[in-house]
């Protein structure tokens, strides 16, 4: 504690502080904060979060395989938020915010000050590194990908100390603290990796390929590796095709991206007060070039300061790394970046290049901070201390004025609380109390405070606008806002939305005060009063029933004729005539797996499972071991009987006949007329290789911990520990 309170932490406190005023409403217990990429959900979301993580996610639109299983880690810890009553507000200012505002100073003073043993140019340093327009911009809409950037000084000094001392139980930190990044941003994790190497390969010796570090890097890669089994398994096993589609949408914004901004850091859309949401690239204040200056005259007296030099190359291939890479396509490289998205391994999950600011950031770190070092002995020598102190703050002048928005509020986004409008709590009530299995369809898309959880959907009337098959066959030459109502027009639009499981249909509010006015994207340029125009088309369906819920403004319709999550129908369901449906019973226990009863099943029968279809959702009949699930080929039906229906849904064939051919008696019960009742299981396979991941890796965890322990508890002394007579040591 006397340590902590020492004046020579006066920076550090100072640090803290600044990032406590630039930050103020997070610390705010009950503010509202959300924006862009980052949603509002409702404390009864995030309490189901202890059943709804796993390998599939279907809270969203129809469900598909989960591409960011390693983030399952936080939303257990949501959950036990939640559990305890407190708010998601309150889950993300802990487990993001705060760390955010606080650490985006702290760690890479930590980092500096271990380098250059210098407090004041540590000072400055994290001055610059906290207040770059590329973090300051994440902070308003991706906060895994800001954690990172806040984390990267901590994981380049954890990985400097652990190559230092080669030691077990530092590679062990090395690995738990590589858990933890990943759990927030697996891709900016991969870029750290980048870094590291170079690390690795500039700092090279020749122990570093002995055998005492050959056994680390082994402890090191085998810990890591099952640590992260628990996404690694199911992703292998069932997300892989549905990364490889998400990862390969092809390239955008390079006019976003030019070598100014890269030498910069520059982000397109900074404008010193709200972000430009339009990707319009904004103009490059002219104060960002004083760094990329100050370094240039780094690079000029580095060759005398043989201290240095090493970290000097360290921090500028890092820096020269990440400035042509954030390029993009234009000079100097202009055909690098496609060449490494096509053919370098895990470079197509980066269609823009903006993640590749951390790079440069942390180059720009250490350049900066070892060419004010420089600067200041060379200043020294020469007497002309006062033109150091100038130039130190200009520096620290530049880099508080960057964060003006933020004080100020201008820069809007997640630095100002929202209000949570009545409409949408009493709509979420009502939801509640029905507790039935079903969607509701956002028109044109939905609000960030709609309500959603494992039984209730929340589905985009623009996700209808992919349309593959080509069944609406949308004008393309009219406004986006009159193909949009045109799905609820076509002569099976009805049935489309039964066949769906959509109950509601909701036009959201026009909500400007809160930053929730989607209505500009989907046709307020061209008419003001577009919300009116999309709630006068809707009046015009004549199977959307308008409901009286009494709310202030949010307008709502049934659709009555909806179908449930799962049901079953005696031909193949189709949208171009009305199949009658039959309900059964069926009881959730994850999104991954359902429990099915038929009963006087006879004849040949079609259920319909309302998700998107993926092949590895299987059905099982009667009792239902995930273990089994592992090594039993022939544990679930013949996939032949698995199809995808006309859109886009799961569909499994079961018939009397073959049920019986199959089965013994003991997996279904056979009724008077002839008819059976039968027990199944509706599975996504990948999530068995999940709950083995999790064992696996809570094994692993627990065993990390307990040997840290161990070694700490050895370090203190442990039982044995004596005292000299006298009291003394």
């Amino acid at each position: 504690m006397k340590r902590l309170l020492n004046l020579k932490n006066i920076y550090l406190y100072i640090l803290i502080l600044f990032g406590i005023i630039t930050h103020i409403e997070w610390f705010n217990p009950y503010s509202v904060l959300n924006d862009s990429d980052w949603s509002f959900w409702h404390k009864e979301t995030i309490q189901s979060l202890n059943i709804s993580f796993g390998s599939w996610v279907n809270m969203f639109s129809f469900g598909g395989p989960n591409i960011q299983t390693y983030f399952n880690i936080f939303k257990i810890i949501w959950f036990g938020f939640g559990s305890l009553g407190l708010s998601f507000d309150i889950a993300t200012k802990i487990t993001f915010l705060i760390p955010i505002a606080i650490g985006g100073f702290i760690a890479p003073y930590i980092l500096i000050r271990k380098i250059l043993k210098d407090n004041f140019i540590a000072f400055i340093g994290a001055l610059f590194y906290g207040t770059t327009t590329y973090f300051l911009l994440r902070q308003t809409a991706h906060l895994p990908v800001a954690f990172i950037y806040m984390m990267a000084p901590i994981f380049v000094y954890t990985f400097i100390n652990t190559i230092e001392n080669n030691k077990i139980i530092n590679w062990i930190i090395f690995s738990l603290l590589n858990l933890v990044m990943i759990g927030y941003e697996l891709r900016m994790v991969y870029i750290l990796y980048w870094i590291i190497l170079i690390c690795w390969l500039v700092f090279f010796k020749k122990k570093y390929l002995g055998l005492d570090y050959i056994k680390n890097y082994i402890i090191y890669g085998i810990s890591l590796l099952l640590l992260n089994l628990y996404w690694i398994l199911p992703t292998l096993q069932g997300s892989g095709s549905a990364i490889e589609q998400t990862a390969n949408r092809g390239l955008f914004g390079g006019f976003l991206f030019d070598i100014k901004r890269s030498i910069t850091i520059s982000e397109a859309a900074w404008t010193g007060g709200y972000p430009e949401m339009n990707f319009v690239p904004q103009a490059i204040p002219f104060y960002l070039f004083v760094v990329p200056t100050v370094i240039l005259v780094g690079f000029v007296l580095i060759r005398k300061h043989i201290q240095y030099r090493r970290y000097f190359i360290f921090f500028g291939i890092v820096a020269c790394l990440g400035i042509t890479l954030t390029t993009q396509q234009s000079l100097p490289f202009p055909d690098l970046y496609e060449w490494l998205y096509l053919n370098f391994p895990g470079f197509n999950l980066f269609r823009e290049a903006s993640k590749f600011y951390i790079i440069t950031a942390i180059g720009y770190l250490g350049l900066l901070s070892i060419s004010i070092k420089l600067i200041k002995d060379k200043l020294h020598k020469t007497k002309l201390e006062t033109l150091y102190f100038v130039l130190c703050l200009i520096l620290i002048s530049t880099f508080v004025y960057n964060t003006q928005p933020l004080l100020n509020k201008e820069i809007g986004t997640m630095f100002v609380s929202k209000e949570i409008l009545t409409d949408y709590n009493n709509f979420k009530n009502i939801m509640l109390d029905e507790n039935y299995h079903y969607r509701t369809l956002w028109a044109p898309t939905y609000s960030r405070y709609g309500f959603f959880n494992i039984k209730n959907s929340v589905v985009s009337n623009t996700s209808y606008l992919d349309d593959p098959k080509n069944i609406f066959n949308f004008d393309q030459s009219k406004n986006i806002e009159y193909n949009l109502v045109e799905v609820y027009k076509k002569d099976f639009s009805n049935n489309l939305l039964d066949n769906s499981n959509i109950k509601y249909v909701v036009v959201p509010i026009r909500d400007t005060a809160n930053d929730d006015n989607f209505f500009r994207f989907y046709g307020e340029q061209s008419n003001p009063n577009i919300r009116d125009w999309y709630i006068s088309e809707l009046d015009k369906i004549d199977w959307l029933e308008k409901k009286d819920f009494g709310f202030n403004e949010l307008v709502v319709y049934e659709n009555k004729d909806y179908k449930d999550r799962i049901y079953i129908t005696k031909e193949p369901e189709t949208i171009y005539k009305y199949i009658e449906d039959k309900k059964i019973e069926f009881n959730q226990i994850t999104p991954a797996e359902y429990r099915v009863k038929i009963n006087n099943l006879d004849e040949t029968a079609y259920l319909n499972f309302v998700e998107s279809y993926d092949p590895n959702w299987k059905m099982r009949i009667g009792d239902f071991d995930w273990k089994e699930a592992l090594y039993n080929k022939n544990y679930f039906i013949n996939d032949s009987k698995h199809t995808k229906s006309e859109i886009g849904f799961n569909s499994f064939e079961l018939s009397k006949e073959y049920i019986k051919s199959n089965f013994d008696k003991s997996y279904y019960k056979e009724n008077p007329d002839g008819s059976i009742d039968i027990e199944l299981t509706l599975y996504f396979k990948p999530q068995s290789y999940f709950y083995l991941g999790i064992i696996i890796s809570g094994t692993t965890l627990i065993l990390c911990l307990g040997y840290l322990g161990y070694a700490f508890y050895r370090k203190r002394g442990g039982k044995g520990r004596s005292t000299p007579a006298g009291g003394r040591k």
